[in-house]
């Protein structure tokens, strides 16, 4: 969003699409993300004892992206997590999630986005592995300065709480692919032997005529050998040797 008219076109996109979200969803959504233990972890690491209360619950937020991920195939949009959270949820699941309610124009819908990318911005921080600053071009000497004096245990530590609340993502993005393969019906029965299909052999050639017999007694076998398409000359045609001298005598003659 750069330019008021592109962010009201956006915006006026979402709202011409917008669907109520059933309670009953998000609330089987929520049951699935309270058995991953994610939740719990990621607010120790965002809570705050100072300033204003947070407009977002990380709790919402999370259900937040898996409505957006089961509406996008797949990805998440910050802005349709926003379009969802803010303006396709009940008042009572916003107020069990703990949402601020923004009025539904323009300024209402960029309020309730910065509310969520600010707070999947600080989870972010809380989790990077790594201590050099986002986008922004650095220097190699600046770059191994911030590598030295950083604490890689502590980045270690990072690193393993980044992989283990991943893991619990993608693991509770699998519960469908899960669900539907346990109650898939199970391997088909045998076939019976009756049924079974039979090998196809291999194609045999006819077997060789038997060996004629010489005057003098001798054994002869006779060529069995099947020419290929490139050895045999329709009779109007001529042999390639003597077509060759055909195109040469022409070739004289017109020269003459």
């Amino acid at each position: 969003m750069t330019s008021q008219l592109a962010r009201h076109a956006c915006i006026g996109k979402y709202r011409s699409r917008r669907h109520p979200v059933d309670d009953e969803h998000v609330r089987e959504l929520l049951a699935d993300l309270d058995e991953t233990g994610i939740v719990p972890i990621v607010e120790e690491l965002v809570a705050r004892s100072t300033g204003h209360p947070r407009h977002l619950s990380v709790r919402g937020l999370f259900a937040g992206m898996f409505l957006a991920s089961e509406l996008g195939d797949g990805s998440v949009v910050f802005t349709q997590v926003a379009n969802l959270l803010g303006f396709c949820l009940s008042d009572a699941m916003r107020g069990e999630l703990g949402i601020h309610r923004y009025p539904d124009n323009d300024r209402g819908f960029e309020a309730m986005y910065g509310v969520v990318r600010r707070l999947f911005k600080a989870i972010l921080t809380e989790v990077d592995p790594s201590p050099l600053p986002k986008n922004k071009r650095l220097d190699l000497t600046d770059v191994a300065g911030l590598l030295a004096e950083a604490d890689h245990d502590a980045l270690a530590d990072r690193r393993d709480l980044m992989l283990d609340l991943a893991n619990k993502i993608l693991g509770m993005s699998l519960l469908d692919a899960l669900n539907s393969s346990e109650t898939a019906t199970g391997p088909p029965a045998s076939m019976p032997p009756s049924s079974a299909p039979t090998p196809r052999a291999c194609p045999r050639t006819a077997p060789p005529p038997p060996p004629t017999q010489r005057p003098d007694g001798t054994s002869a076998t006779p060529n069995t050998r099947t020419p290929s398409p490139s050895m045999t000359r329709h009779p109007n045609h001529p042999r390639p040797q003597r077509a060759a001298k055909q195109r040469r005598r022409g070739r004289r003659s017109r020269n003459r």
